[in-house]
């Protein structure tokens, strides 16, 4: 587990802000006004989604990080 543990990374999502910020401007821009911001919306449920994952994981690889720590110390 220790080798496990000390090999984990966390999955970077670089860019991912811009990339929904874009997907957002392609909506207003094409989308019929009506539909657009429930289209909207569910991006920035996505977002908000992948956001709550990204800090979860990397709360997840600091406390193995500091596990590894810890046993190491022993």
């Amino acid at each position: 587990l220790s080798l496990m543990s000390s090999s984990y990374k966390p999955k970077e999502y670089v860019g991912y802000q811009e990339i929904l910020d874009n997907v957002r401007s392609i909506v207003n821009r094409i989308a019929p006004e009506w539909a657009a911001s429930s289209i909207v919306q569910e991006i920035d449920d996505l977002e908000t989604t992948i956001d709550e994952m990204y800090a979860g994981r990397q709360d997840q690889a600091e406390e193995m990080m500091r596990h590894d720590i810890e046993n190491d110390d022993k």
